[in-house]
């Protein structure tokens, strides 16, 4: 592995954005894709756009999103829903037996925990 001459970079104020404007407005699902990462297969939701802060290539868009974890089969490693997990349970809620009939759904918004730096952000 080889080390390369990194930048010294400023630090800058990051907009802010009042999300708890959008709680219990509805957005529509516009993607939902199945992705792996360091702890297994996930899906990740992902709503329309609902603000844009800035203009052009630095252009921040704001909008709702959701993790759900997947269960993987040990033989296979096939990546499956769980009866009464989690991510059954939510997308029950919504009224869907599929991820792949979430997209076009008008889902309403809410906010997550604040993190350890008092942020919320969008979800379903």
């Amino acid at each position: 592995m080889t080390q390369t001459e990194l930048p010294n970079l400023e630090r800058k104020e990051m907009p802010k954005v009042d999300v708890k404007k959008y709680i219990g407005t509805t957005t529509k699902i516009d993607e939902v894709t199945m992705e792996s990462g360091k702890h297994g297969f996930f899906l990740k939701v992902v709503g329309g756009v609902v603000e844009t802060l800035g203009k052009g290539d630095n252009a921040v868009h704001i909008r709702a999103s959701k993790i759900l974890g997947l269960q993987t089969d040990g033989e296979t490693g096939v990546p499956y829903i769980g009866a009464d997990s989690k991510a059954d349970r939510w997308l029950k809620s919504v009224g869907v037996e599929q991820p792949n009939e979430l997209i076009g759904k008008e889902l309403v918004m809410k906010t997550t925990d604040p993190n350890s730096n008092g942020q919320e952000f969008l979800t379903f």
